[in-house]
This record gives structure tokens, C-alpha cells and sequence, in this order.
């Protein structure tokens, strides 16, 4: 990754710079992944809503951080300007290389091998001393997880290695838990995030100069890493299902209402930071809510055999959608073409209300579910609905 940032920071044309960007995206698609598979599986069941929030915490500290540059580069007429944005990048090399030798392999990973002693002692580095004593209960949960995963999938050697594991994510079980991995990240785009949760081409349009855009942008940013750290205890406090209705619920009222004052707004400029106020809003619902949120459902709705093709699948999911949305969102907003303003709020209204329709009927409880849990609520087609309220004795499935 550090010689492709090299490319898009000495790019000498757009068509260099283009290449650059193209490479850089094979790492970054990498990250994507990894990072939320990681977390998932070291994570014990009382951390793991925290550690697979924080995937999006990443986020939105980069982000700070670019807007922030950003901002700094606003009256910079050189070729720094754009450069330098690429260039920082190189900062996190260094730290993150190191860390990543300093961490431990999954310990579910290793069971998926067969290096049992590996995993214990995986398990070992992943917890204090104080629970030590309990390691080989901990390593027989991963162990039975993995037996029953085993036992559920039929033909088990033909059909999980190379792209017939991805086939496997389609059928029976798996195909609910691919379906609900794929709508619970490309929630993040139905909802309208390439309208509110990056707003400075909507700013600019309903008639604030670029100071403003650019200081509102930068306000954005820093609530969205505050409502990602206060996200944290309302996740390990409130169960997911409520968590994401009740988040897409509001941002789909704050996209109507924005639609709604865009023509009090053609009259009264004054009103635009009424709009703007609905941004804020639909910018705190996101942020406490789906953002975080649905990095926790992606870890947590697949199976530990095939978590890395369903959260590949549920990204590249999230990625065609984010693909359309950025190149339609310019067309509904710029005057040359439908030129809608904050009427665009009335078209991702649609998208997000049926998002919250897809959310009441198909989104499962997942909270305070181990990965064995789940694995049987799945096979015994239990309705998406009733996870929560669901007995589930694990004991006498495993005799079974």
C-alpha cells in the first residue's frame, strides 16, 4: 500500500492519478474485511458489540482527520494542496505494521485449522489471568461451534474451499444470514448517507459559501465521532434490532423533512439552515445507530466457517450500492441536470422507508447470542423476529 500512495501522490496526470487510486483500492478492500472479521472473532461476547463498533470509530477518526487537512488546504493554491491529502496516509503505515505482528491469530481461525494448542494459547493472549482457569471452557465453546457448523453443512470438503464457499452463502441457513449481512451495510446508503452524511455539495447549493461548507462539514465529522463513541454504551445497553428500526426511522423522517422545506426554501434563503438542522439531526440518528450498528450485525449474523465470504459479500453489497448512489446523487443535485436540491431528501425518503420496512420484518435480535446460538436459531428456522424471545437450550442441542 506504501508504494501505491506513492503513485497517487507524485501523479503527474489524472490518468496516473486514476491508476493510483484503482491500486490503492485492492489494500483498502482488504481492510474492509479483515478488520471486522478480526474483531469479531477475538472479541468475548460482552466486548464484541464494542470492538465491531469500532471498525466505524475508524472511520470516523479519518475522517476527521481529512476534513480537518482539508480545511487546512482550503486557501492553498499549490500542488500540496491535493497531494498532502494523499501523502498522510503513509503515517499509519509504521504503527499499524507493527501492531498487526504484535496480535495474536483468531482463535477461531486456528480451530478451523485444526491447531487446537495454537487457539488455547491464542486465547490465553486475548484474556487476563484472572480467567485463565476458564480457557479450556472457552476453547470447548470454540470447538463445539465449529463441530456443529460442521455437522449442519453436508458435503463439507466439496463445498467449502475456493469460490464454492461463496456458493455455500447462498444456500439453506446461510441464505438469510447473507441476506440480512448485505441489507444491514447497504442500510448505511438507503439511508441517505450520500446526501446527509456528506452534505458540502448540498451546502453549497442551497447558497452557503465555502467557509461555511467547510466549517459545517468539519462539524459534522466531529459529531460523528462522538455519536460513534456514545453509540458504544447504547449498544451494549439496548438490543440491535431496536437499535437500527428506531435509527432508520428518524433519518427517514429527517429526509422528508428536508424535501419538505426545500420550497419554503426557493423563497427564503433563511430557511436553508433549517435544512441544515435536519442534516445535523439525520447526522446524530446515524451515527448512534446504523454507522456503528451495522458493522456489529455483519460480525455477528455469519457463520465463523463462512464470516470472511459473508462480510465480503455484505461489503461488495455495500459497495455497488455506494458505487450508484455517488453517481446519481450529482445528477439529482446539480442545476445542469435535475438540479433538485433538498428535494433529493423526497428520493432517498423512499429508499430509507423501505429500508425500515425490510428492518421490521427481516432484521433478527443478535444481542447476547454466542456464534453457537445463532448457528441454531438459523438451522431451526426460527422466525427473524423472535430471536430474542427464543429458549434455546445449548446443552441439549449438543447431545443431539
Amino acid at each position: 500500500m506504501a508504494a501505491f500512495i506513492f503513485v497517487t501522490v507524485f501523479a503527474r496526470n489524472v490518468e496516473m492519478l486514476f491508476v493510483g487510486q484503482i491500486l490503492n483500492g485492492f489494500p483498502w478492500g482488504f481492510f474492509c474485511v479483515i478488520g471486522l472479521i478480526y474483531a469479531s472473532e477475538v472479541a468475548p461476547l460482552p466486548l464484541r458489540g464494542f470492538l465491531s463498533a469500532y471498525v466505524m470509530m475508524c472511520w470516523a477518526t479519518g475522517e476527521i482527520i481529512a476534513a480537518a487537512v482539508l480545511k487546512a488546504m482550503l486557501n492553498n493554491t499549490t500542488q500540496w494542496a491535493y497531494r498532502l491529502l494523499f501523502a498522510i496516509q503513509w503515517v499509519w503505515i509504521p504503527p499499524n505494521f507493527i501492531l498487526t505482528l504484535l496480535c495474536p491469530d483468531s482463535p477461531y481461525w486456528l480451530i478451523r485449522k485444526g491447531r487446537v494448542e495454537d487457539a488455547e494459547k491464542s486465547l490465553k493472549r486475548l484474556s487476563s489471568k484472572a480467567v485463565h482457569p476458564n480457557i479450556k471452557r472457552k476453547l470447548q465453546l470454540l470447538i463445539d461451534t465449529n463441530e456443529l457448523e460442521l455437522k449442519q453443512a453436508s458435503e463439507f470438503d466439496d463445498r467449502f474451499k475456493g469460490w464454492k464457499s461463496y456458493v455455500e452463502c447462498f444456500k439453506g441457513p446461510n441464505r438469510k444470514r447473507t441476506e440480512i449481512a448485505c441489507m444491514s451495510l447497504a442500510g448505511q446508503v438507503l439511508g441517505g448517507n450520500n446526501f446527509a452524511y456528506s452534505p458540502s455539495y448540498f451546502f453549497s447549493q442551497v447558497g452557503l459559501n465555502s467557509t461555511q461548507t467547510y466549517n459545517l462539514n468539519l462539524g459534522i465529522t466531529g459529531l460523528a465521532w462522538v455519536g460513534n463513541f456514545v453509540s458504544w454504551f447504547v449498544i451494549a445497553k439496548v438490543g440491535r434490532r431496536k437499535i437500527y428500526i428506531t435509527g432508520i426511522s428518524f433519518m427517514t423522517i429527517f429526509l422528508l423533512l428536508i424535501g419538505i422545506l426545500q420550497t419554503p426554501a426557493d423563497k427564503n434563503p433563511s430557511v436553508a439552515w433549517a435544512q441544515v438542522g435536519c442534516i445535523f439531526g439525520w447526522v446524530v440518528s446515524f451515527v448512534l445507530t446504523l454507522a456503528p450498528l451495522a458493522y456489529t450485525i455483519l460480525g455477528e449474523v455469519s457463520s465463523t466457517r463462512l464470516r470472511s465470504q459473508s462480510i465480503a459479500i455484505g461489503r461488495n453489497a455495500y459497495t455497488l450500492c455506494q458505487l450508484t448512489a455517488q453517481v446519481v446523487q450529482p445528477y439529482f443535485m446539480n442545476p445542469g441536470n435535475l438540479g433538485l436540491k433538498g428535494r433529493t431528501g423526497f428520493i432517498w425518503f423512499g429508499t430509507s422507508f423501505l429500508t425500515l420496512i425490510w428492518a421490521i420484518f427481516r432484521l433478527p435480535e443478535t444481542k447476547d447470542r454466542t456464534y453457537e446460538e445463532l448457528d441454531i436459531l438459523f438451522e431451526r428456522k426460527v422466525p427473524l423476529t423472535k430471536f430474542a424471545s427464543y429458549k434455546l437450550d445449548i446443552n441439549d442441542e449438543m447431545k443431539c
